[in-house]
């Protein structure tokens, strides 16, 4: 379900500026996570993301969100678990693209 201080189109970043935002998986939509990340990519003010990942999809959109940050000039760093339960291989692909860009 989508959290209720986070309405349809509107701004995570702004909510998150005006108070600190609990998102609790499975509960709440991992939607937010990715607008969120979408949003701070595109976002002037800000200029670096941090995040740990421990599994990563093929065509992962957290993935794309922080090559799209990369591009525009933010600052990415990314901790990942490569050997995390059986989606080692695409872990790896991910951290592979990931140090390219860089």
């Amino acid at each position: 379900m989508p959290h209720p201080d986070i309405r349809h189109f509107s701004s995570i970043l702004s909510v998150v500026r005006e108070k600190d935002i609990l998102l609790n998986y499975p509960y709440h939509t991992f939607k937010h996570v990715i607008d969120f990340l979408r949003e701070a990519a595109i976002d002037p003010k800000m200029t670096r993301i941090c995040i740990t990942l421990y599994q990563t999809a093929e065509r992962s959109k957290i993935i794309n969100a922080l090559l799209n940050a990369n591009q525009n000039g933010k600052e990415v760093i990314v901790l990942e678990e490569l050997m995390a339960r059986f989606d080692e291989e695409q872990n790896i692909e991910n951290s592979d693209l990931l140090q390219k860009q860089v």
